[in-house]
């Protein structure tokens, strides 16, 4: 059956190796956020949104172009990570970059993010910076594949993101159904993600936890 003219269902990939369902325990270093009452939250100053929006959005693009590299290269080298998590949160990631490890898989490709928008920004009463994020994280251009597998033909690369009714042209058409025919490679979706970063300040921020965001979103 012709992926292209099936519009095949897309496996539920996330290369968001760390991405759960709930914020792990605090680490030494950082407070746990998760719980802190409202009443006592520091007021933030007019125009912070505006502000964090553009730092978180940058450590989000960090983060995603790091786990995109350590899976590239089959889920080893994942201690990097710890540059852009919390202690906290670096356990989930590194259960997620295990499992490419014991399946011997890697990705190719490149996550993008779409858009972020900050939805909460408060200052806890330990001093520390908490803010929640919603994103639409685009992993329509990776691909799982084998850790012994070659690279996807170009025009497979090519191809992805594009969506399955795209025009091709006839000869890239048979090399891209005959690629997916004959490979176990899963391509990537499109999904909301809320990210919540911690930091001391702003040129400190790190991301503390991160779940599938299932409210209404830009991200469809």
């Amino acid at each position: 059956m012709s992926i292209l003219r099936s519009a095949v269902a897309l496996l539920g990939l996330s290369v968001l190796a760390g991405c759960g369902a709930a914020p792990a325990a605090a680490g030494a270093d950082f407070p746990d956020t998760s719980s802190s009452p409202a009443a006592v939250i520091e007021a933030l100053p007019e125009g912070f949104y505006d502000e964090a929006g553009g730092f978180a959005h940058r450590v989000i693009e960090g983060y995603l172009a790091m786990s995109d590299s350590i899976t590239a290269e089959g889920g080893w080298g994942h201690e990097r990570m710890r540059a852009v998590v919390t202690p906290a949160w670096f356990p989930l990631e590194e259960e997620g970059f295990a499992h490419f490890r014991d399946a011997r898989e890697r990705t190719v490709g490149q996550s993008i993010l779409e858009s972020s928008q900050v939805q909460l920004a408060r200052k806890t009463p330990e001093g520390f910076l908490d803010i929640g994020v919603i994103t639409c994280v685009d992993t329509t251009r990776v691909l799982v594949v084998g850790s012994d597998d070659d690279d996807p033909p170009p025009a497979v690369m090519e191809w992805l993101g594009t969506g399955a009714l795209a025009e091709v042209a006839p000869e890239d058409g048979e090399i891209i159904d005959g690629y997916f025919e004959t490979s176990t490679a899963r391509p990537g979706d499109r999904r909301a993600v809320v990210f919540w970063l911690v930091g001391e300040s702003l040129d400190q921020l790190r991301i503390d936890h991160s779940e599938q965001w299932w409210g209404i979103t830009l991200c469809q």
